[in-house]
């Protein structure tokens, strides 16, 4: 009986133990953020989840989706979770942000940190200070299921989210479809000064719209069957982005990413 009872529990073990070893299915946008990630596996928000789990001994599998699929997987338990989510009430229905013990969102264990800027026809009557934005029409475009558009609209804005790349977002503005978008980083911020369809045409607002830090947002359900495992991520995401080594890693991409652009 005894030895029985010792074989169950084993068996039992084993069974946890190859539930615990499932991978875990990541998604990120497949469009290119910048040097943070990038369709084809590369970008250095990438290389920061293999160092986790490397680090873990985790095992991890990585699909690049329309952001707005890759959210919606993540809502219906088809992904664990998605790399790069910045925080809103909306996702804190079906996702799960790190969080201090006072329940505020732990930024310090963000992946990255972004920004957006407000773009603008040069004929347009648009106007940003920094802290009030004005446009006539009161339409904006935004990237299609960004936080952004959220915040526009909370700001009594109408948002057109059709546009899912920066570019498409400076097209719209060029082609006179909006007089005004809010787009993200610093590719944005390159093709408005660089590009020709869009030089002299469209202005770029000179303050930062808004600022959101990015983070791993694990699927409800991932979260509930084991967050020991989740916290253990976010936590290692948060000793990597501060070890030397990586930070290193980082600026070189940054470096990189800003030469290649300025010999375009």
């Amino acid at each position: 009986m005894t030895v029985r009872l010792g074989v169950l529990l084993g068996l039992v073990l084993l069974s946890a133990q190859a539930i615990a070893a499932e991978p875990l299915r990541l998604c990120y946008e497949d469009v290119p953020q910048g040097y943070w990630t990038r369709p084809d596996g590369s970008g250095v928000a990438l290389d920061l989840m293999r160092k986790v789990e490397l680090r873990l001994s985790e095992h991890f599998t990585y699909t690049s989706l329309p952001w707005k699929r890759c959210l919606e997987e993540v809502r219906i338990g088809t992904m664990d979770a998605v790399i790069g989510a910045a925080d809103s009430p909306e996702r804190h229905a079906y996702g799960v942000f790190p969080t201090q013990p006072d329940g505020s969102i732990d930024s310090k264990t963000a992946i990255w940190t972004d920004f957006f800027n407000v773009f603008y026809r040069a004929d347009s009557k648009v106007k940003w200070d920094g802290r009030n934005l004005n446009v006539p029409s009161g339409t904006v475009a935004a990237q299609r299921s960004y936080v952004v558009a959220e915040i526009l609209r909370s700001r009594g804005f109408k948002v057109v989210d059709s546009t899912k790349s920066v570019v498409d977002g400076l097209r719209f503005l060029a082609e006179g479809s909006v007089e005004a978008a809010v787009l993200q980083g610093v590719e944005a911020e390159w093709l408005c000064a660089n590009d020709p369809r869009f030089r002299g045409l469209i202005r770029q607002g000179s303050a930062r719209y808004v600022v959101l830090p990015l983070y791993f947002m694990s699927a409800r359900p991932s979260y509930q069957h084991d967050p020991r495992r989740i916290q253990a991520i976010w936590n290692e995401i948060r000793a990597v982005r501060e070890s030397a080594d990586y930070r290193k890693l980082e600026e070189a991409a940054a470096r990189g990413y800003h030469g290649n652009a300025e010999s375009h």
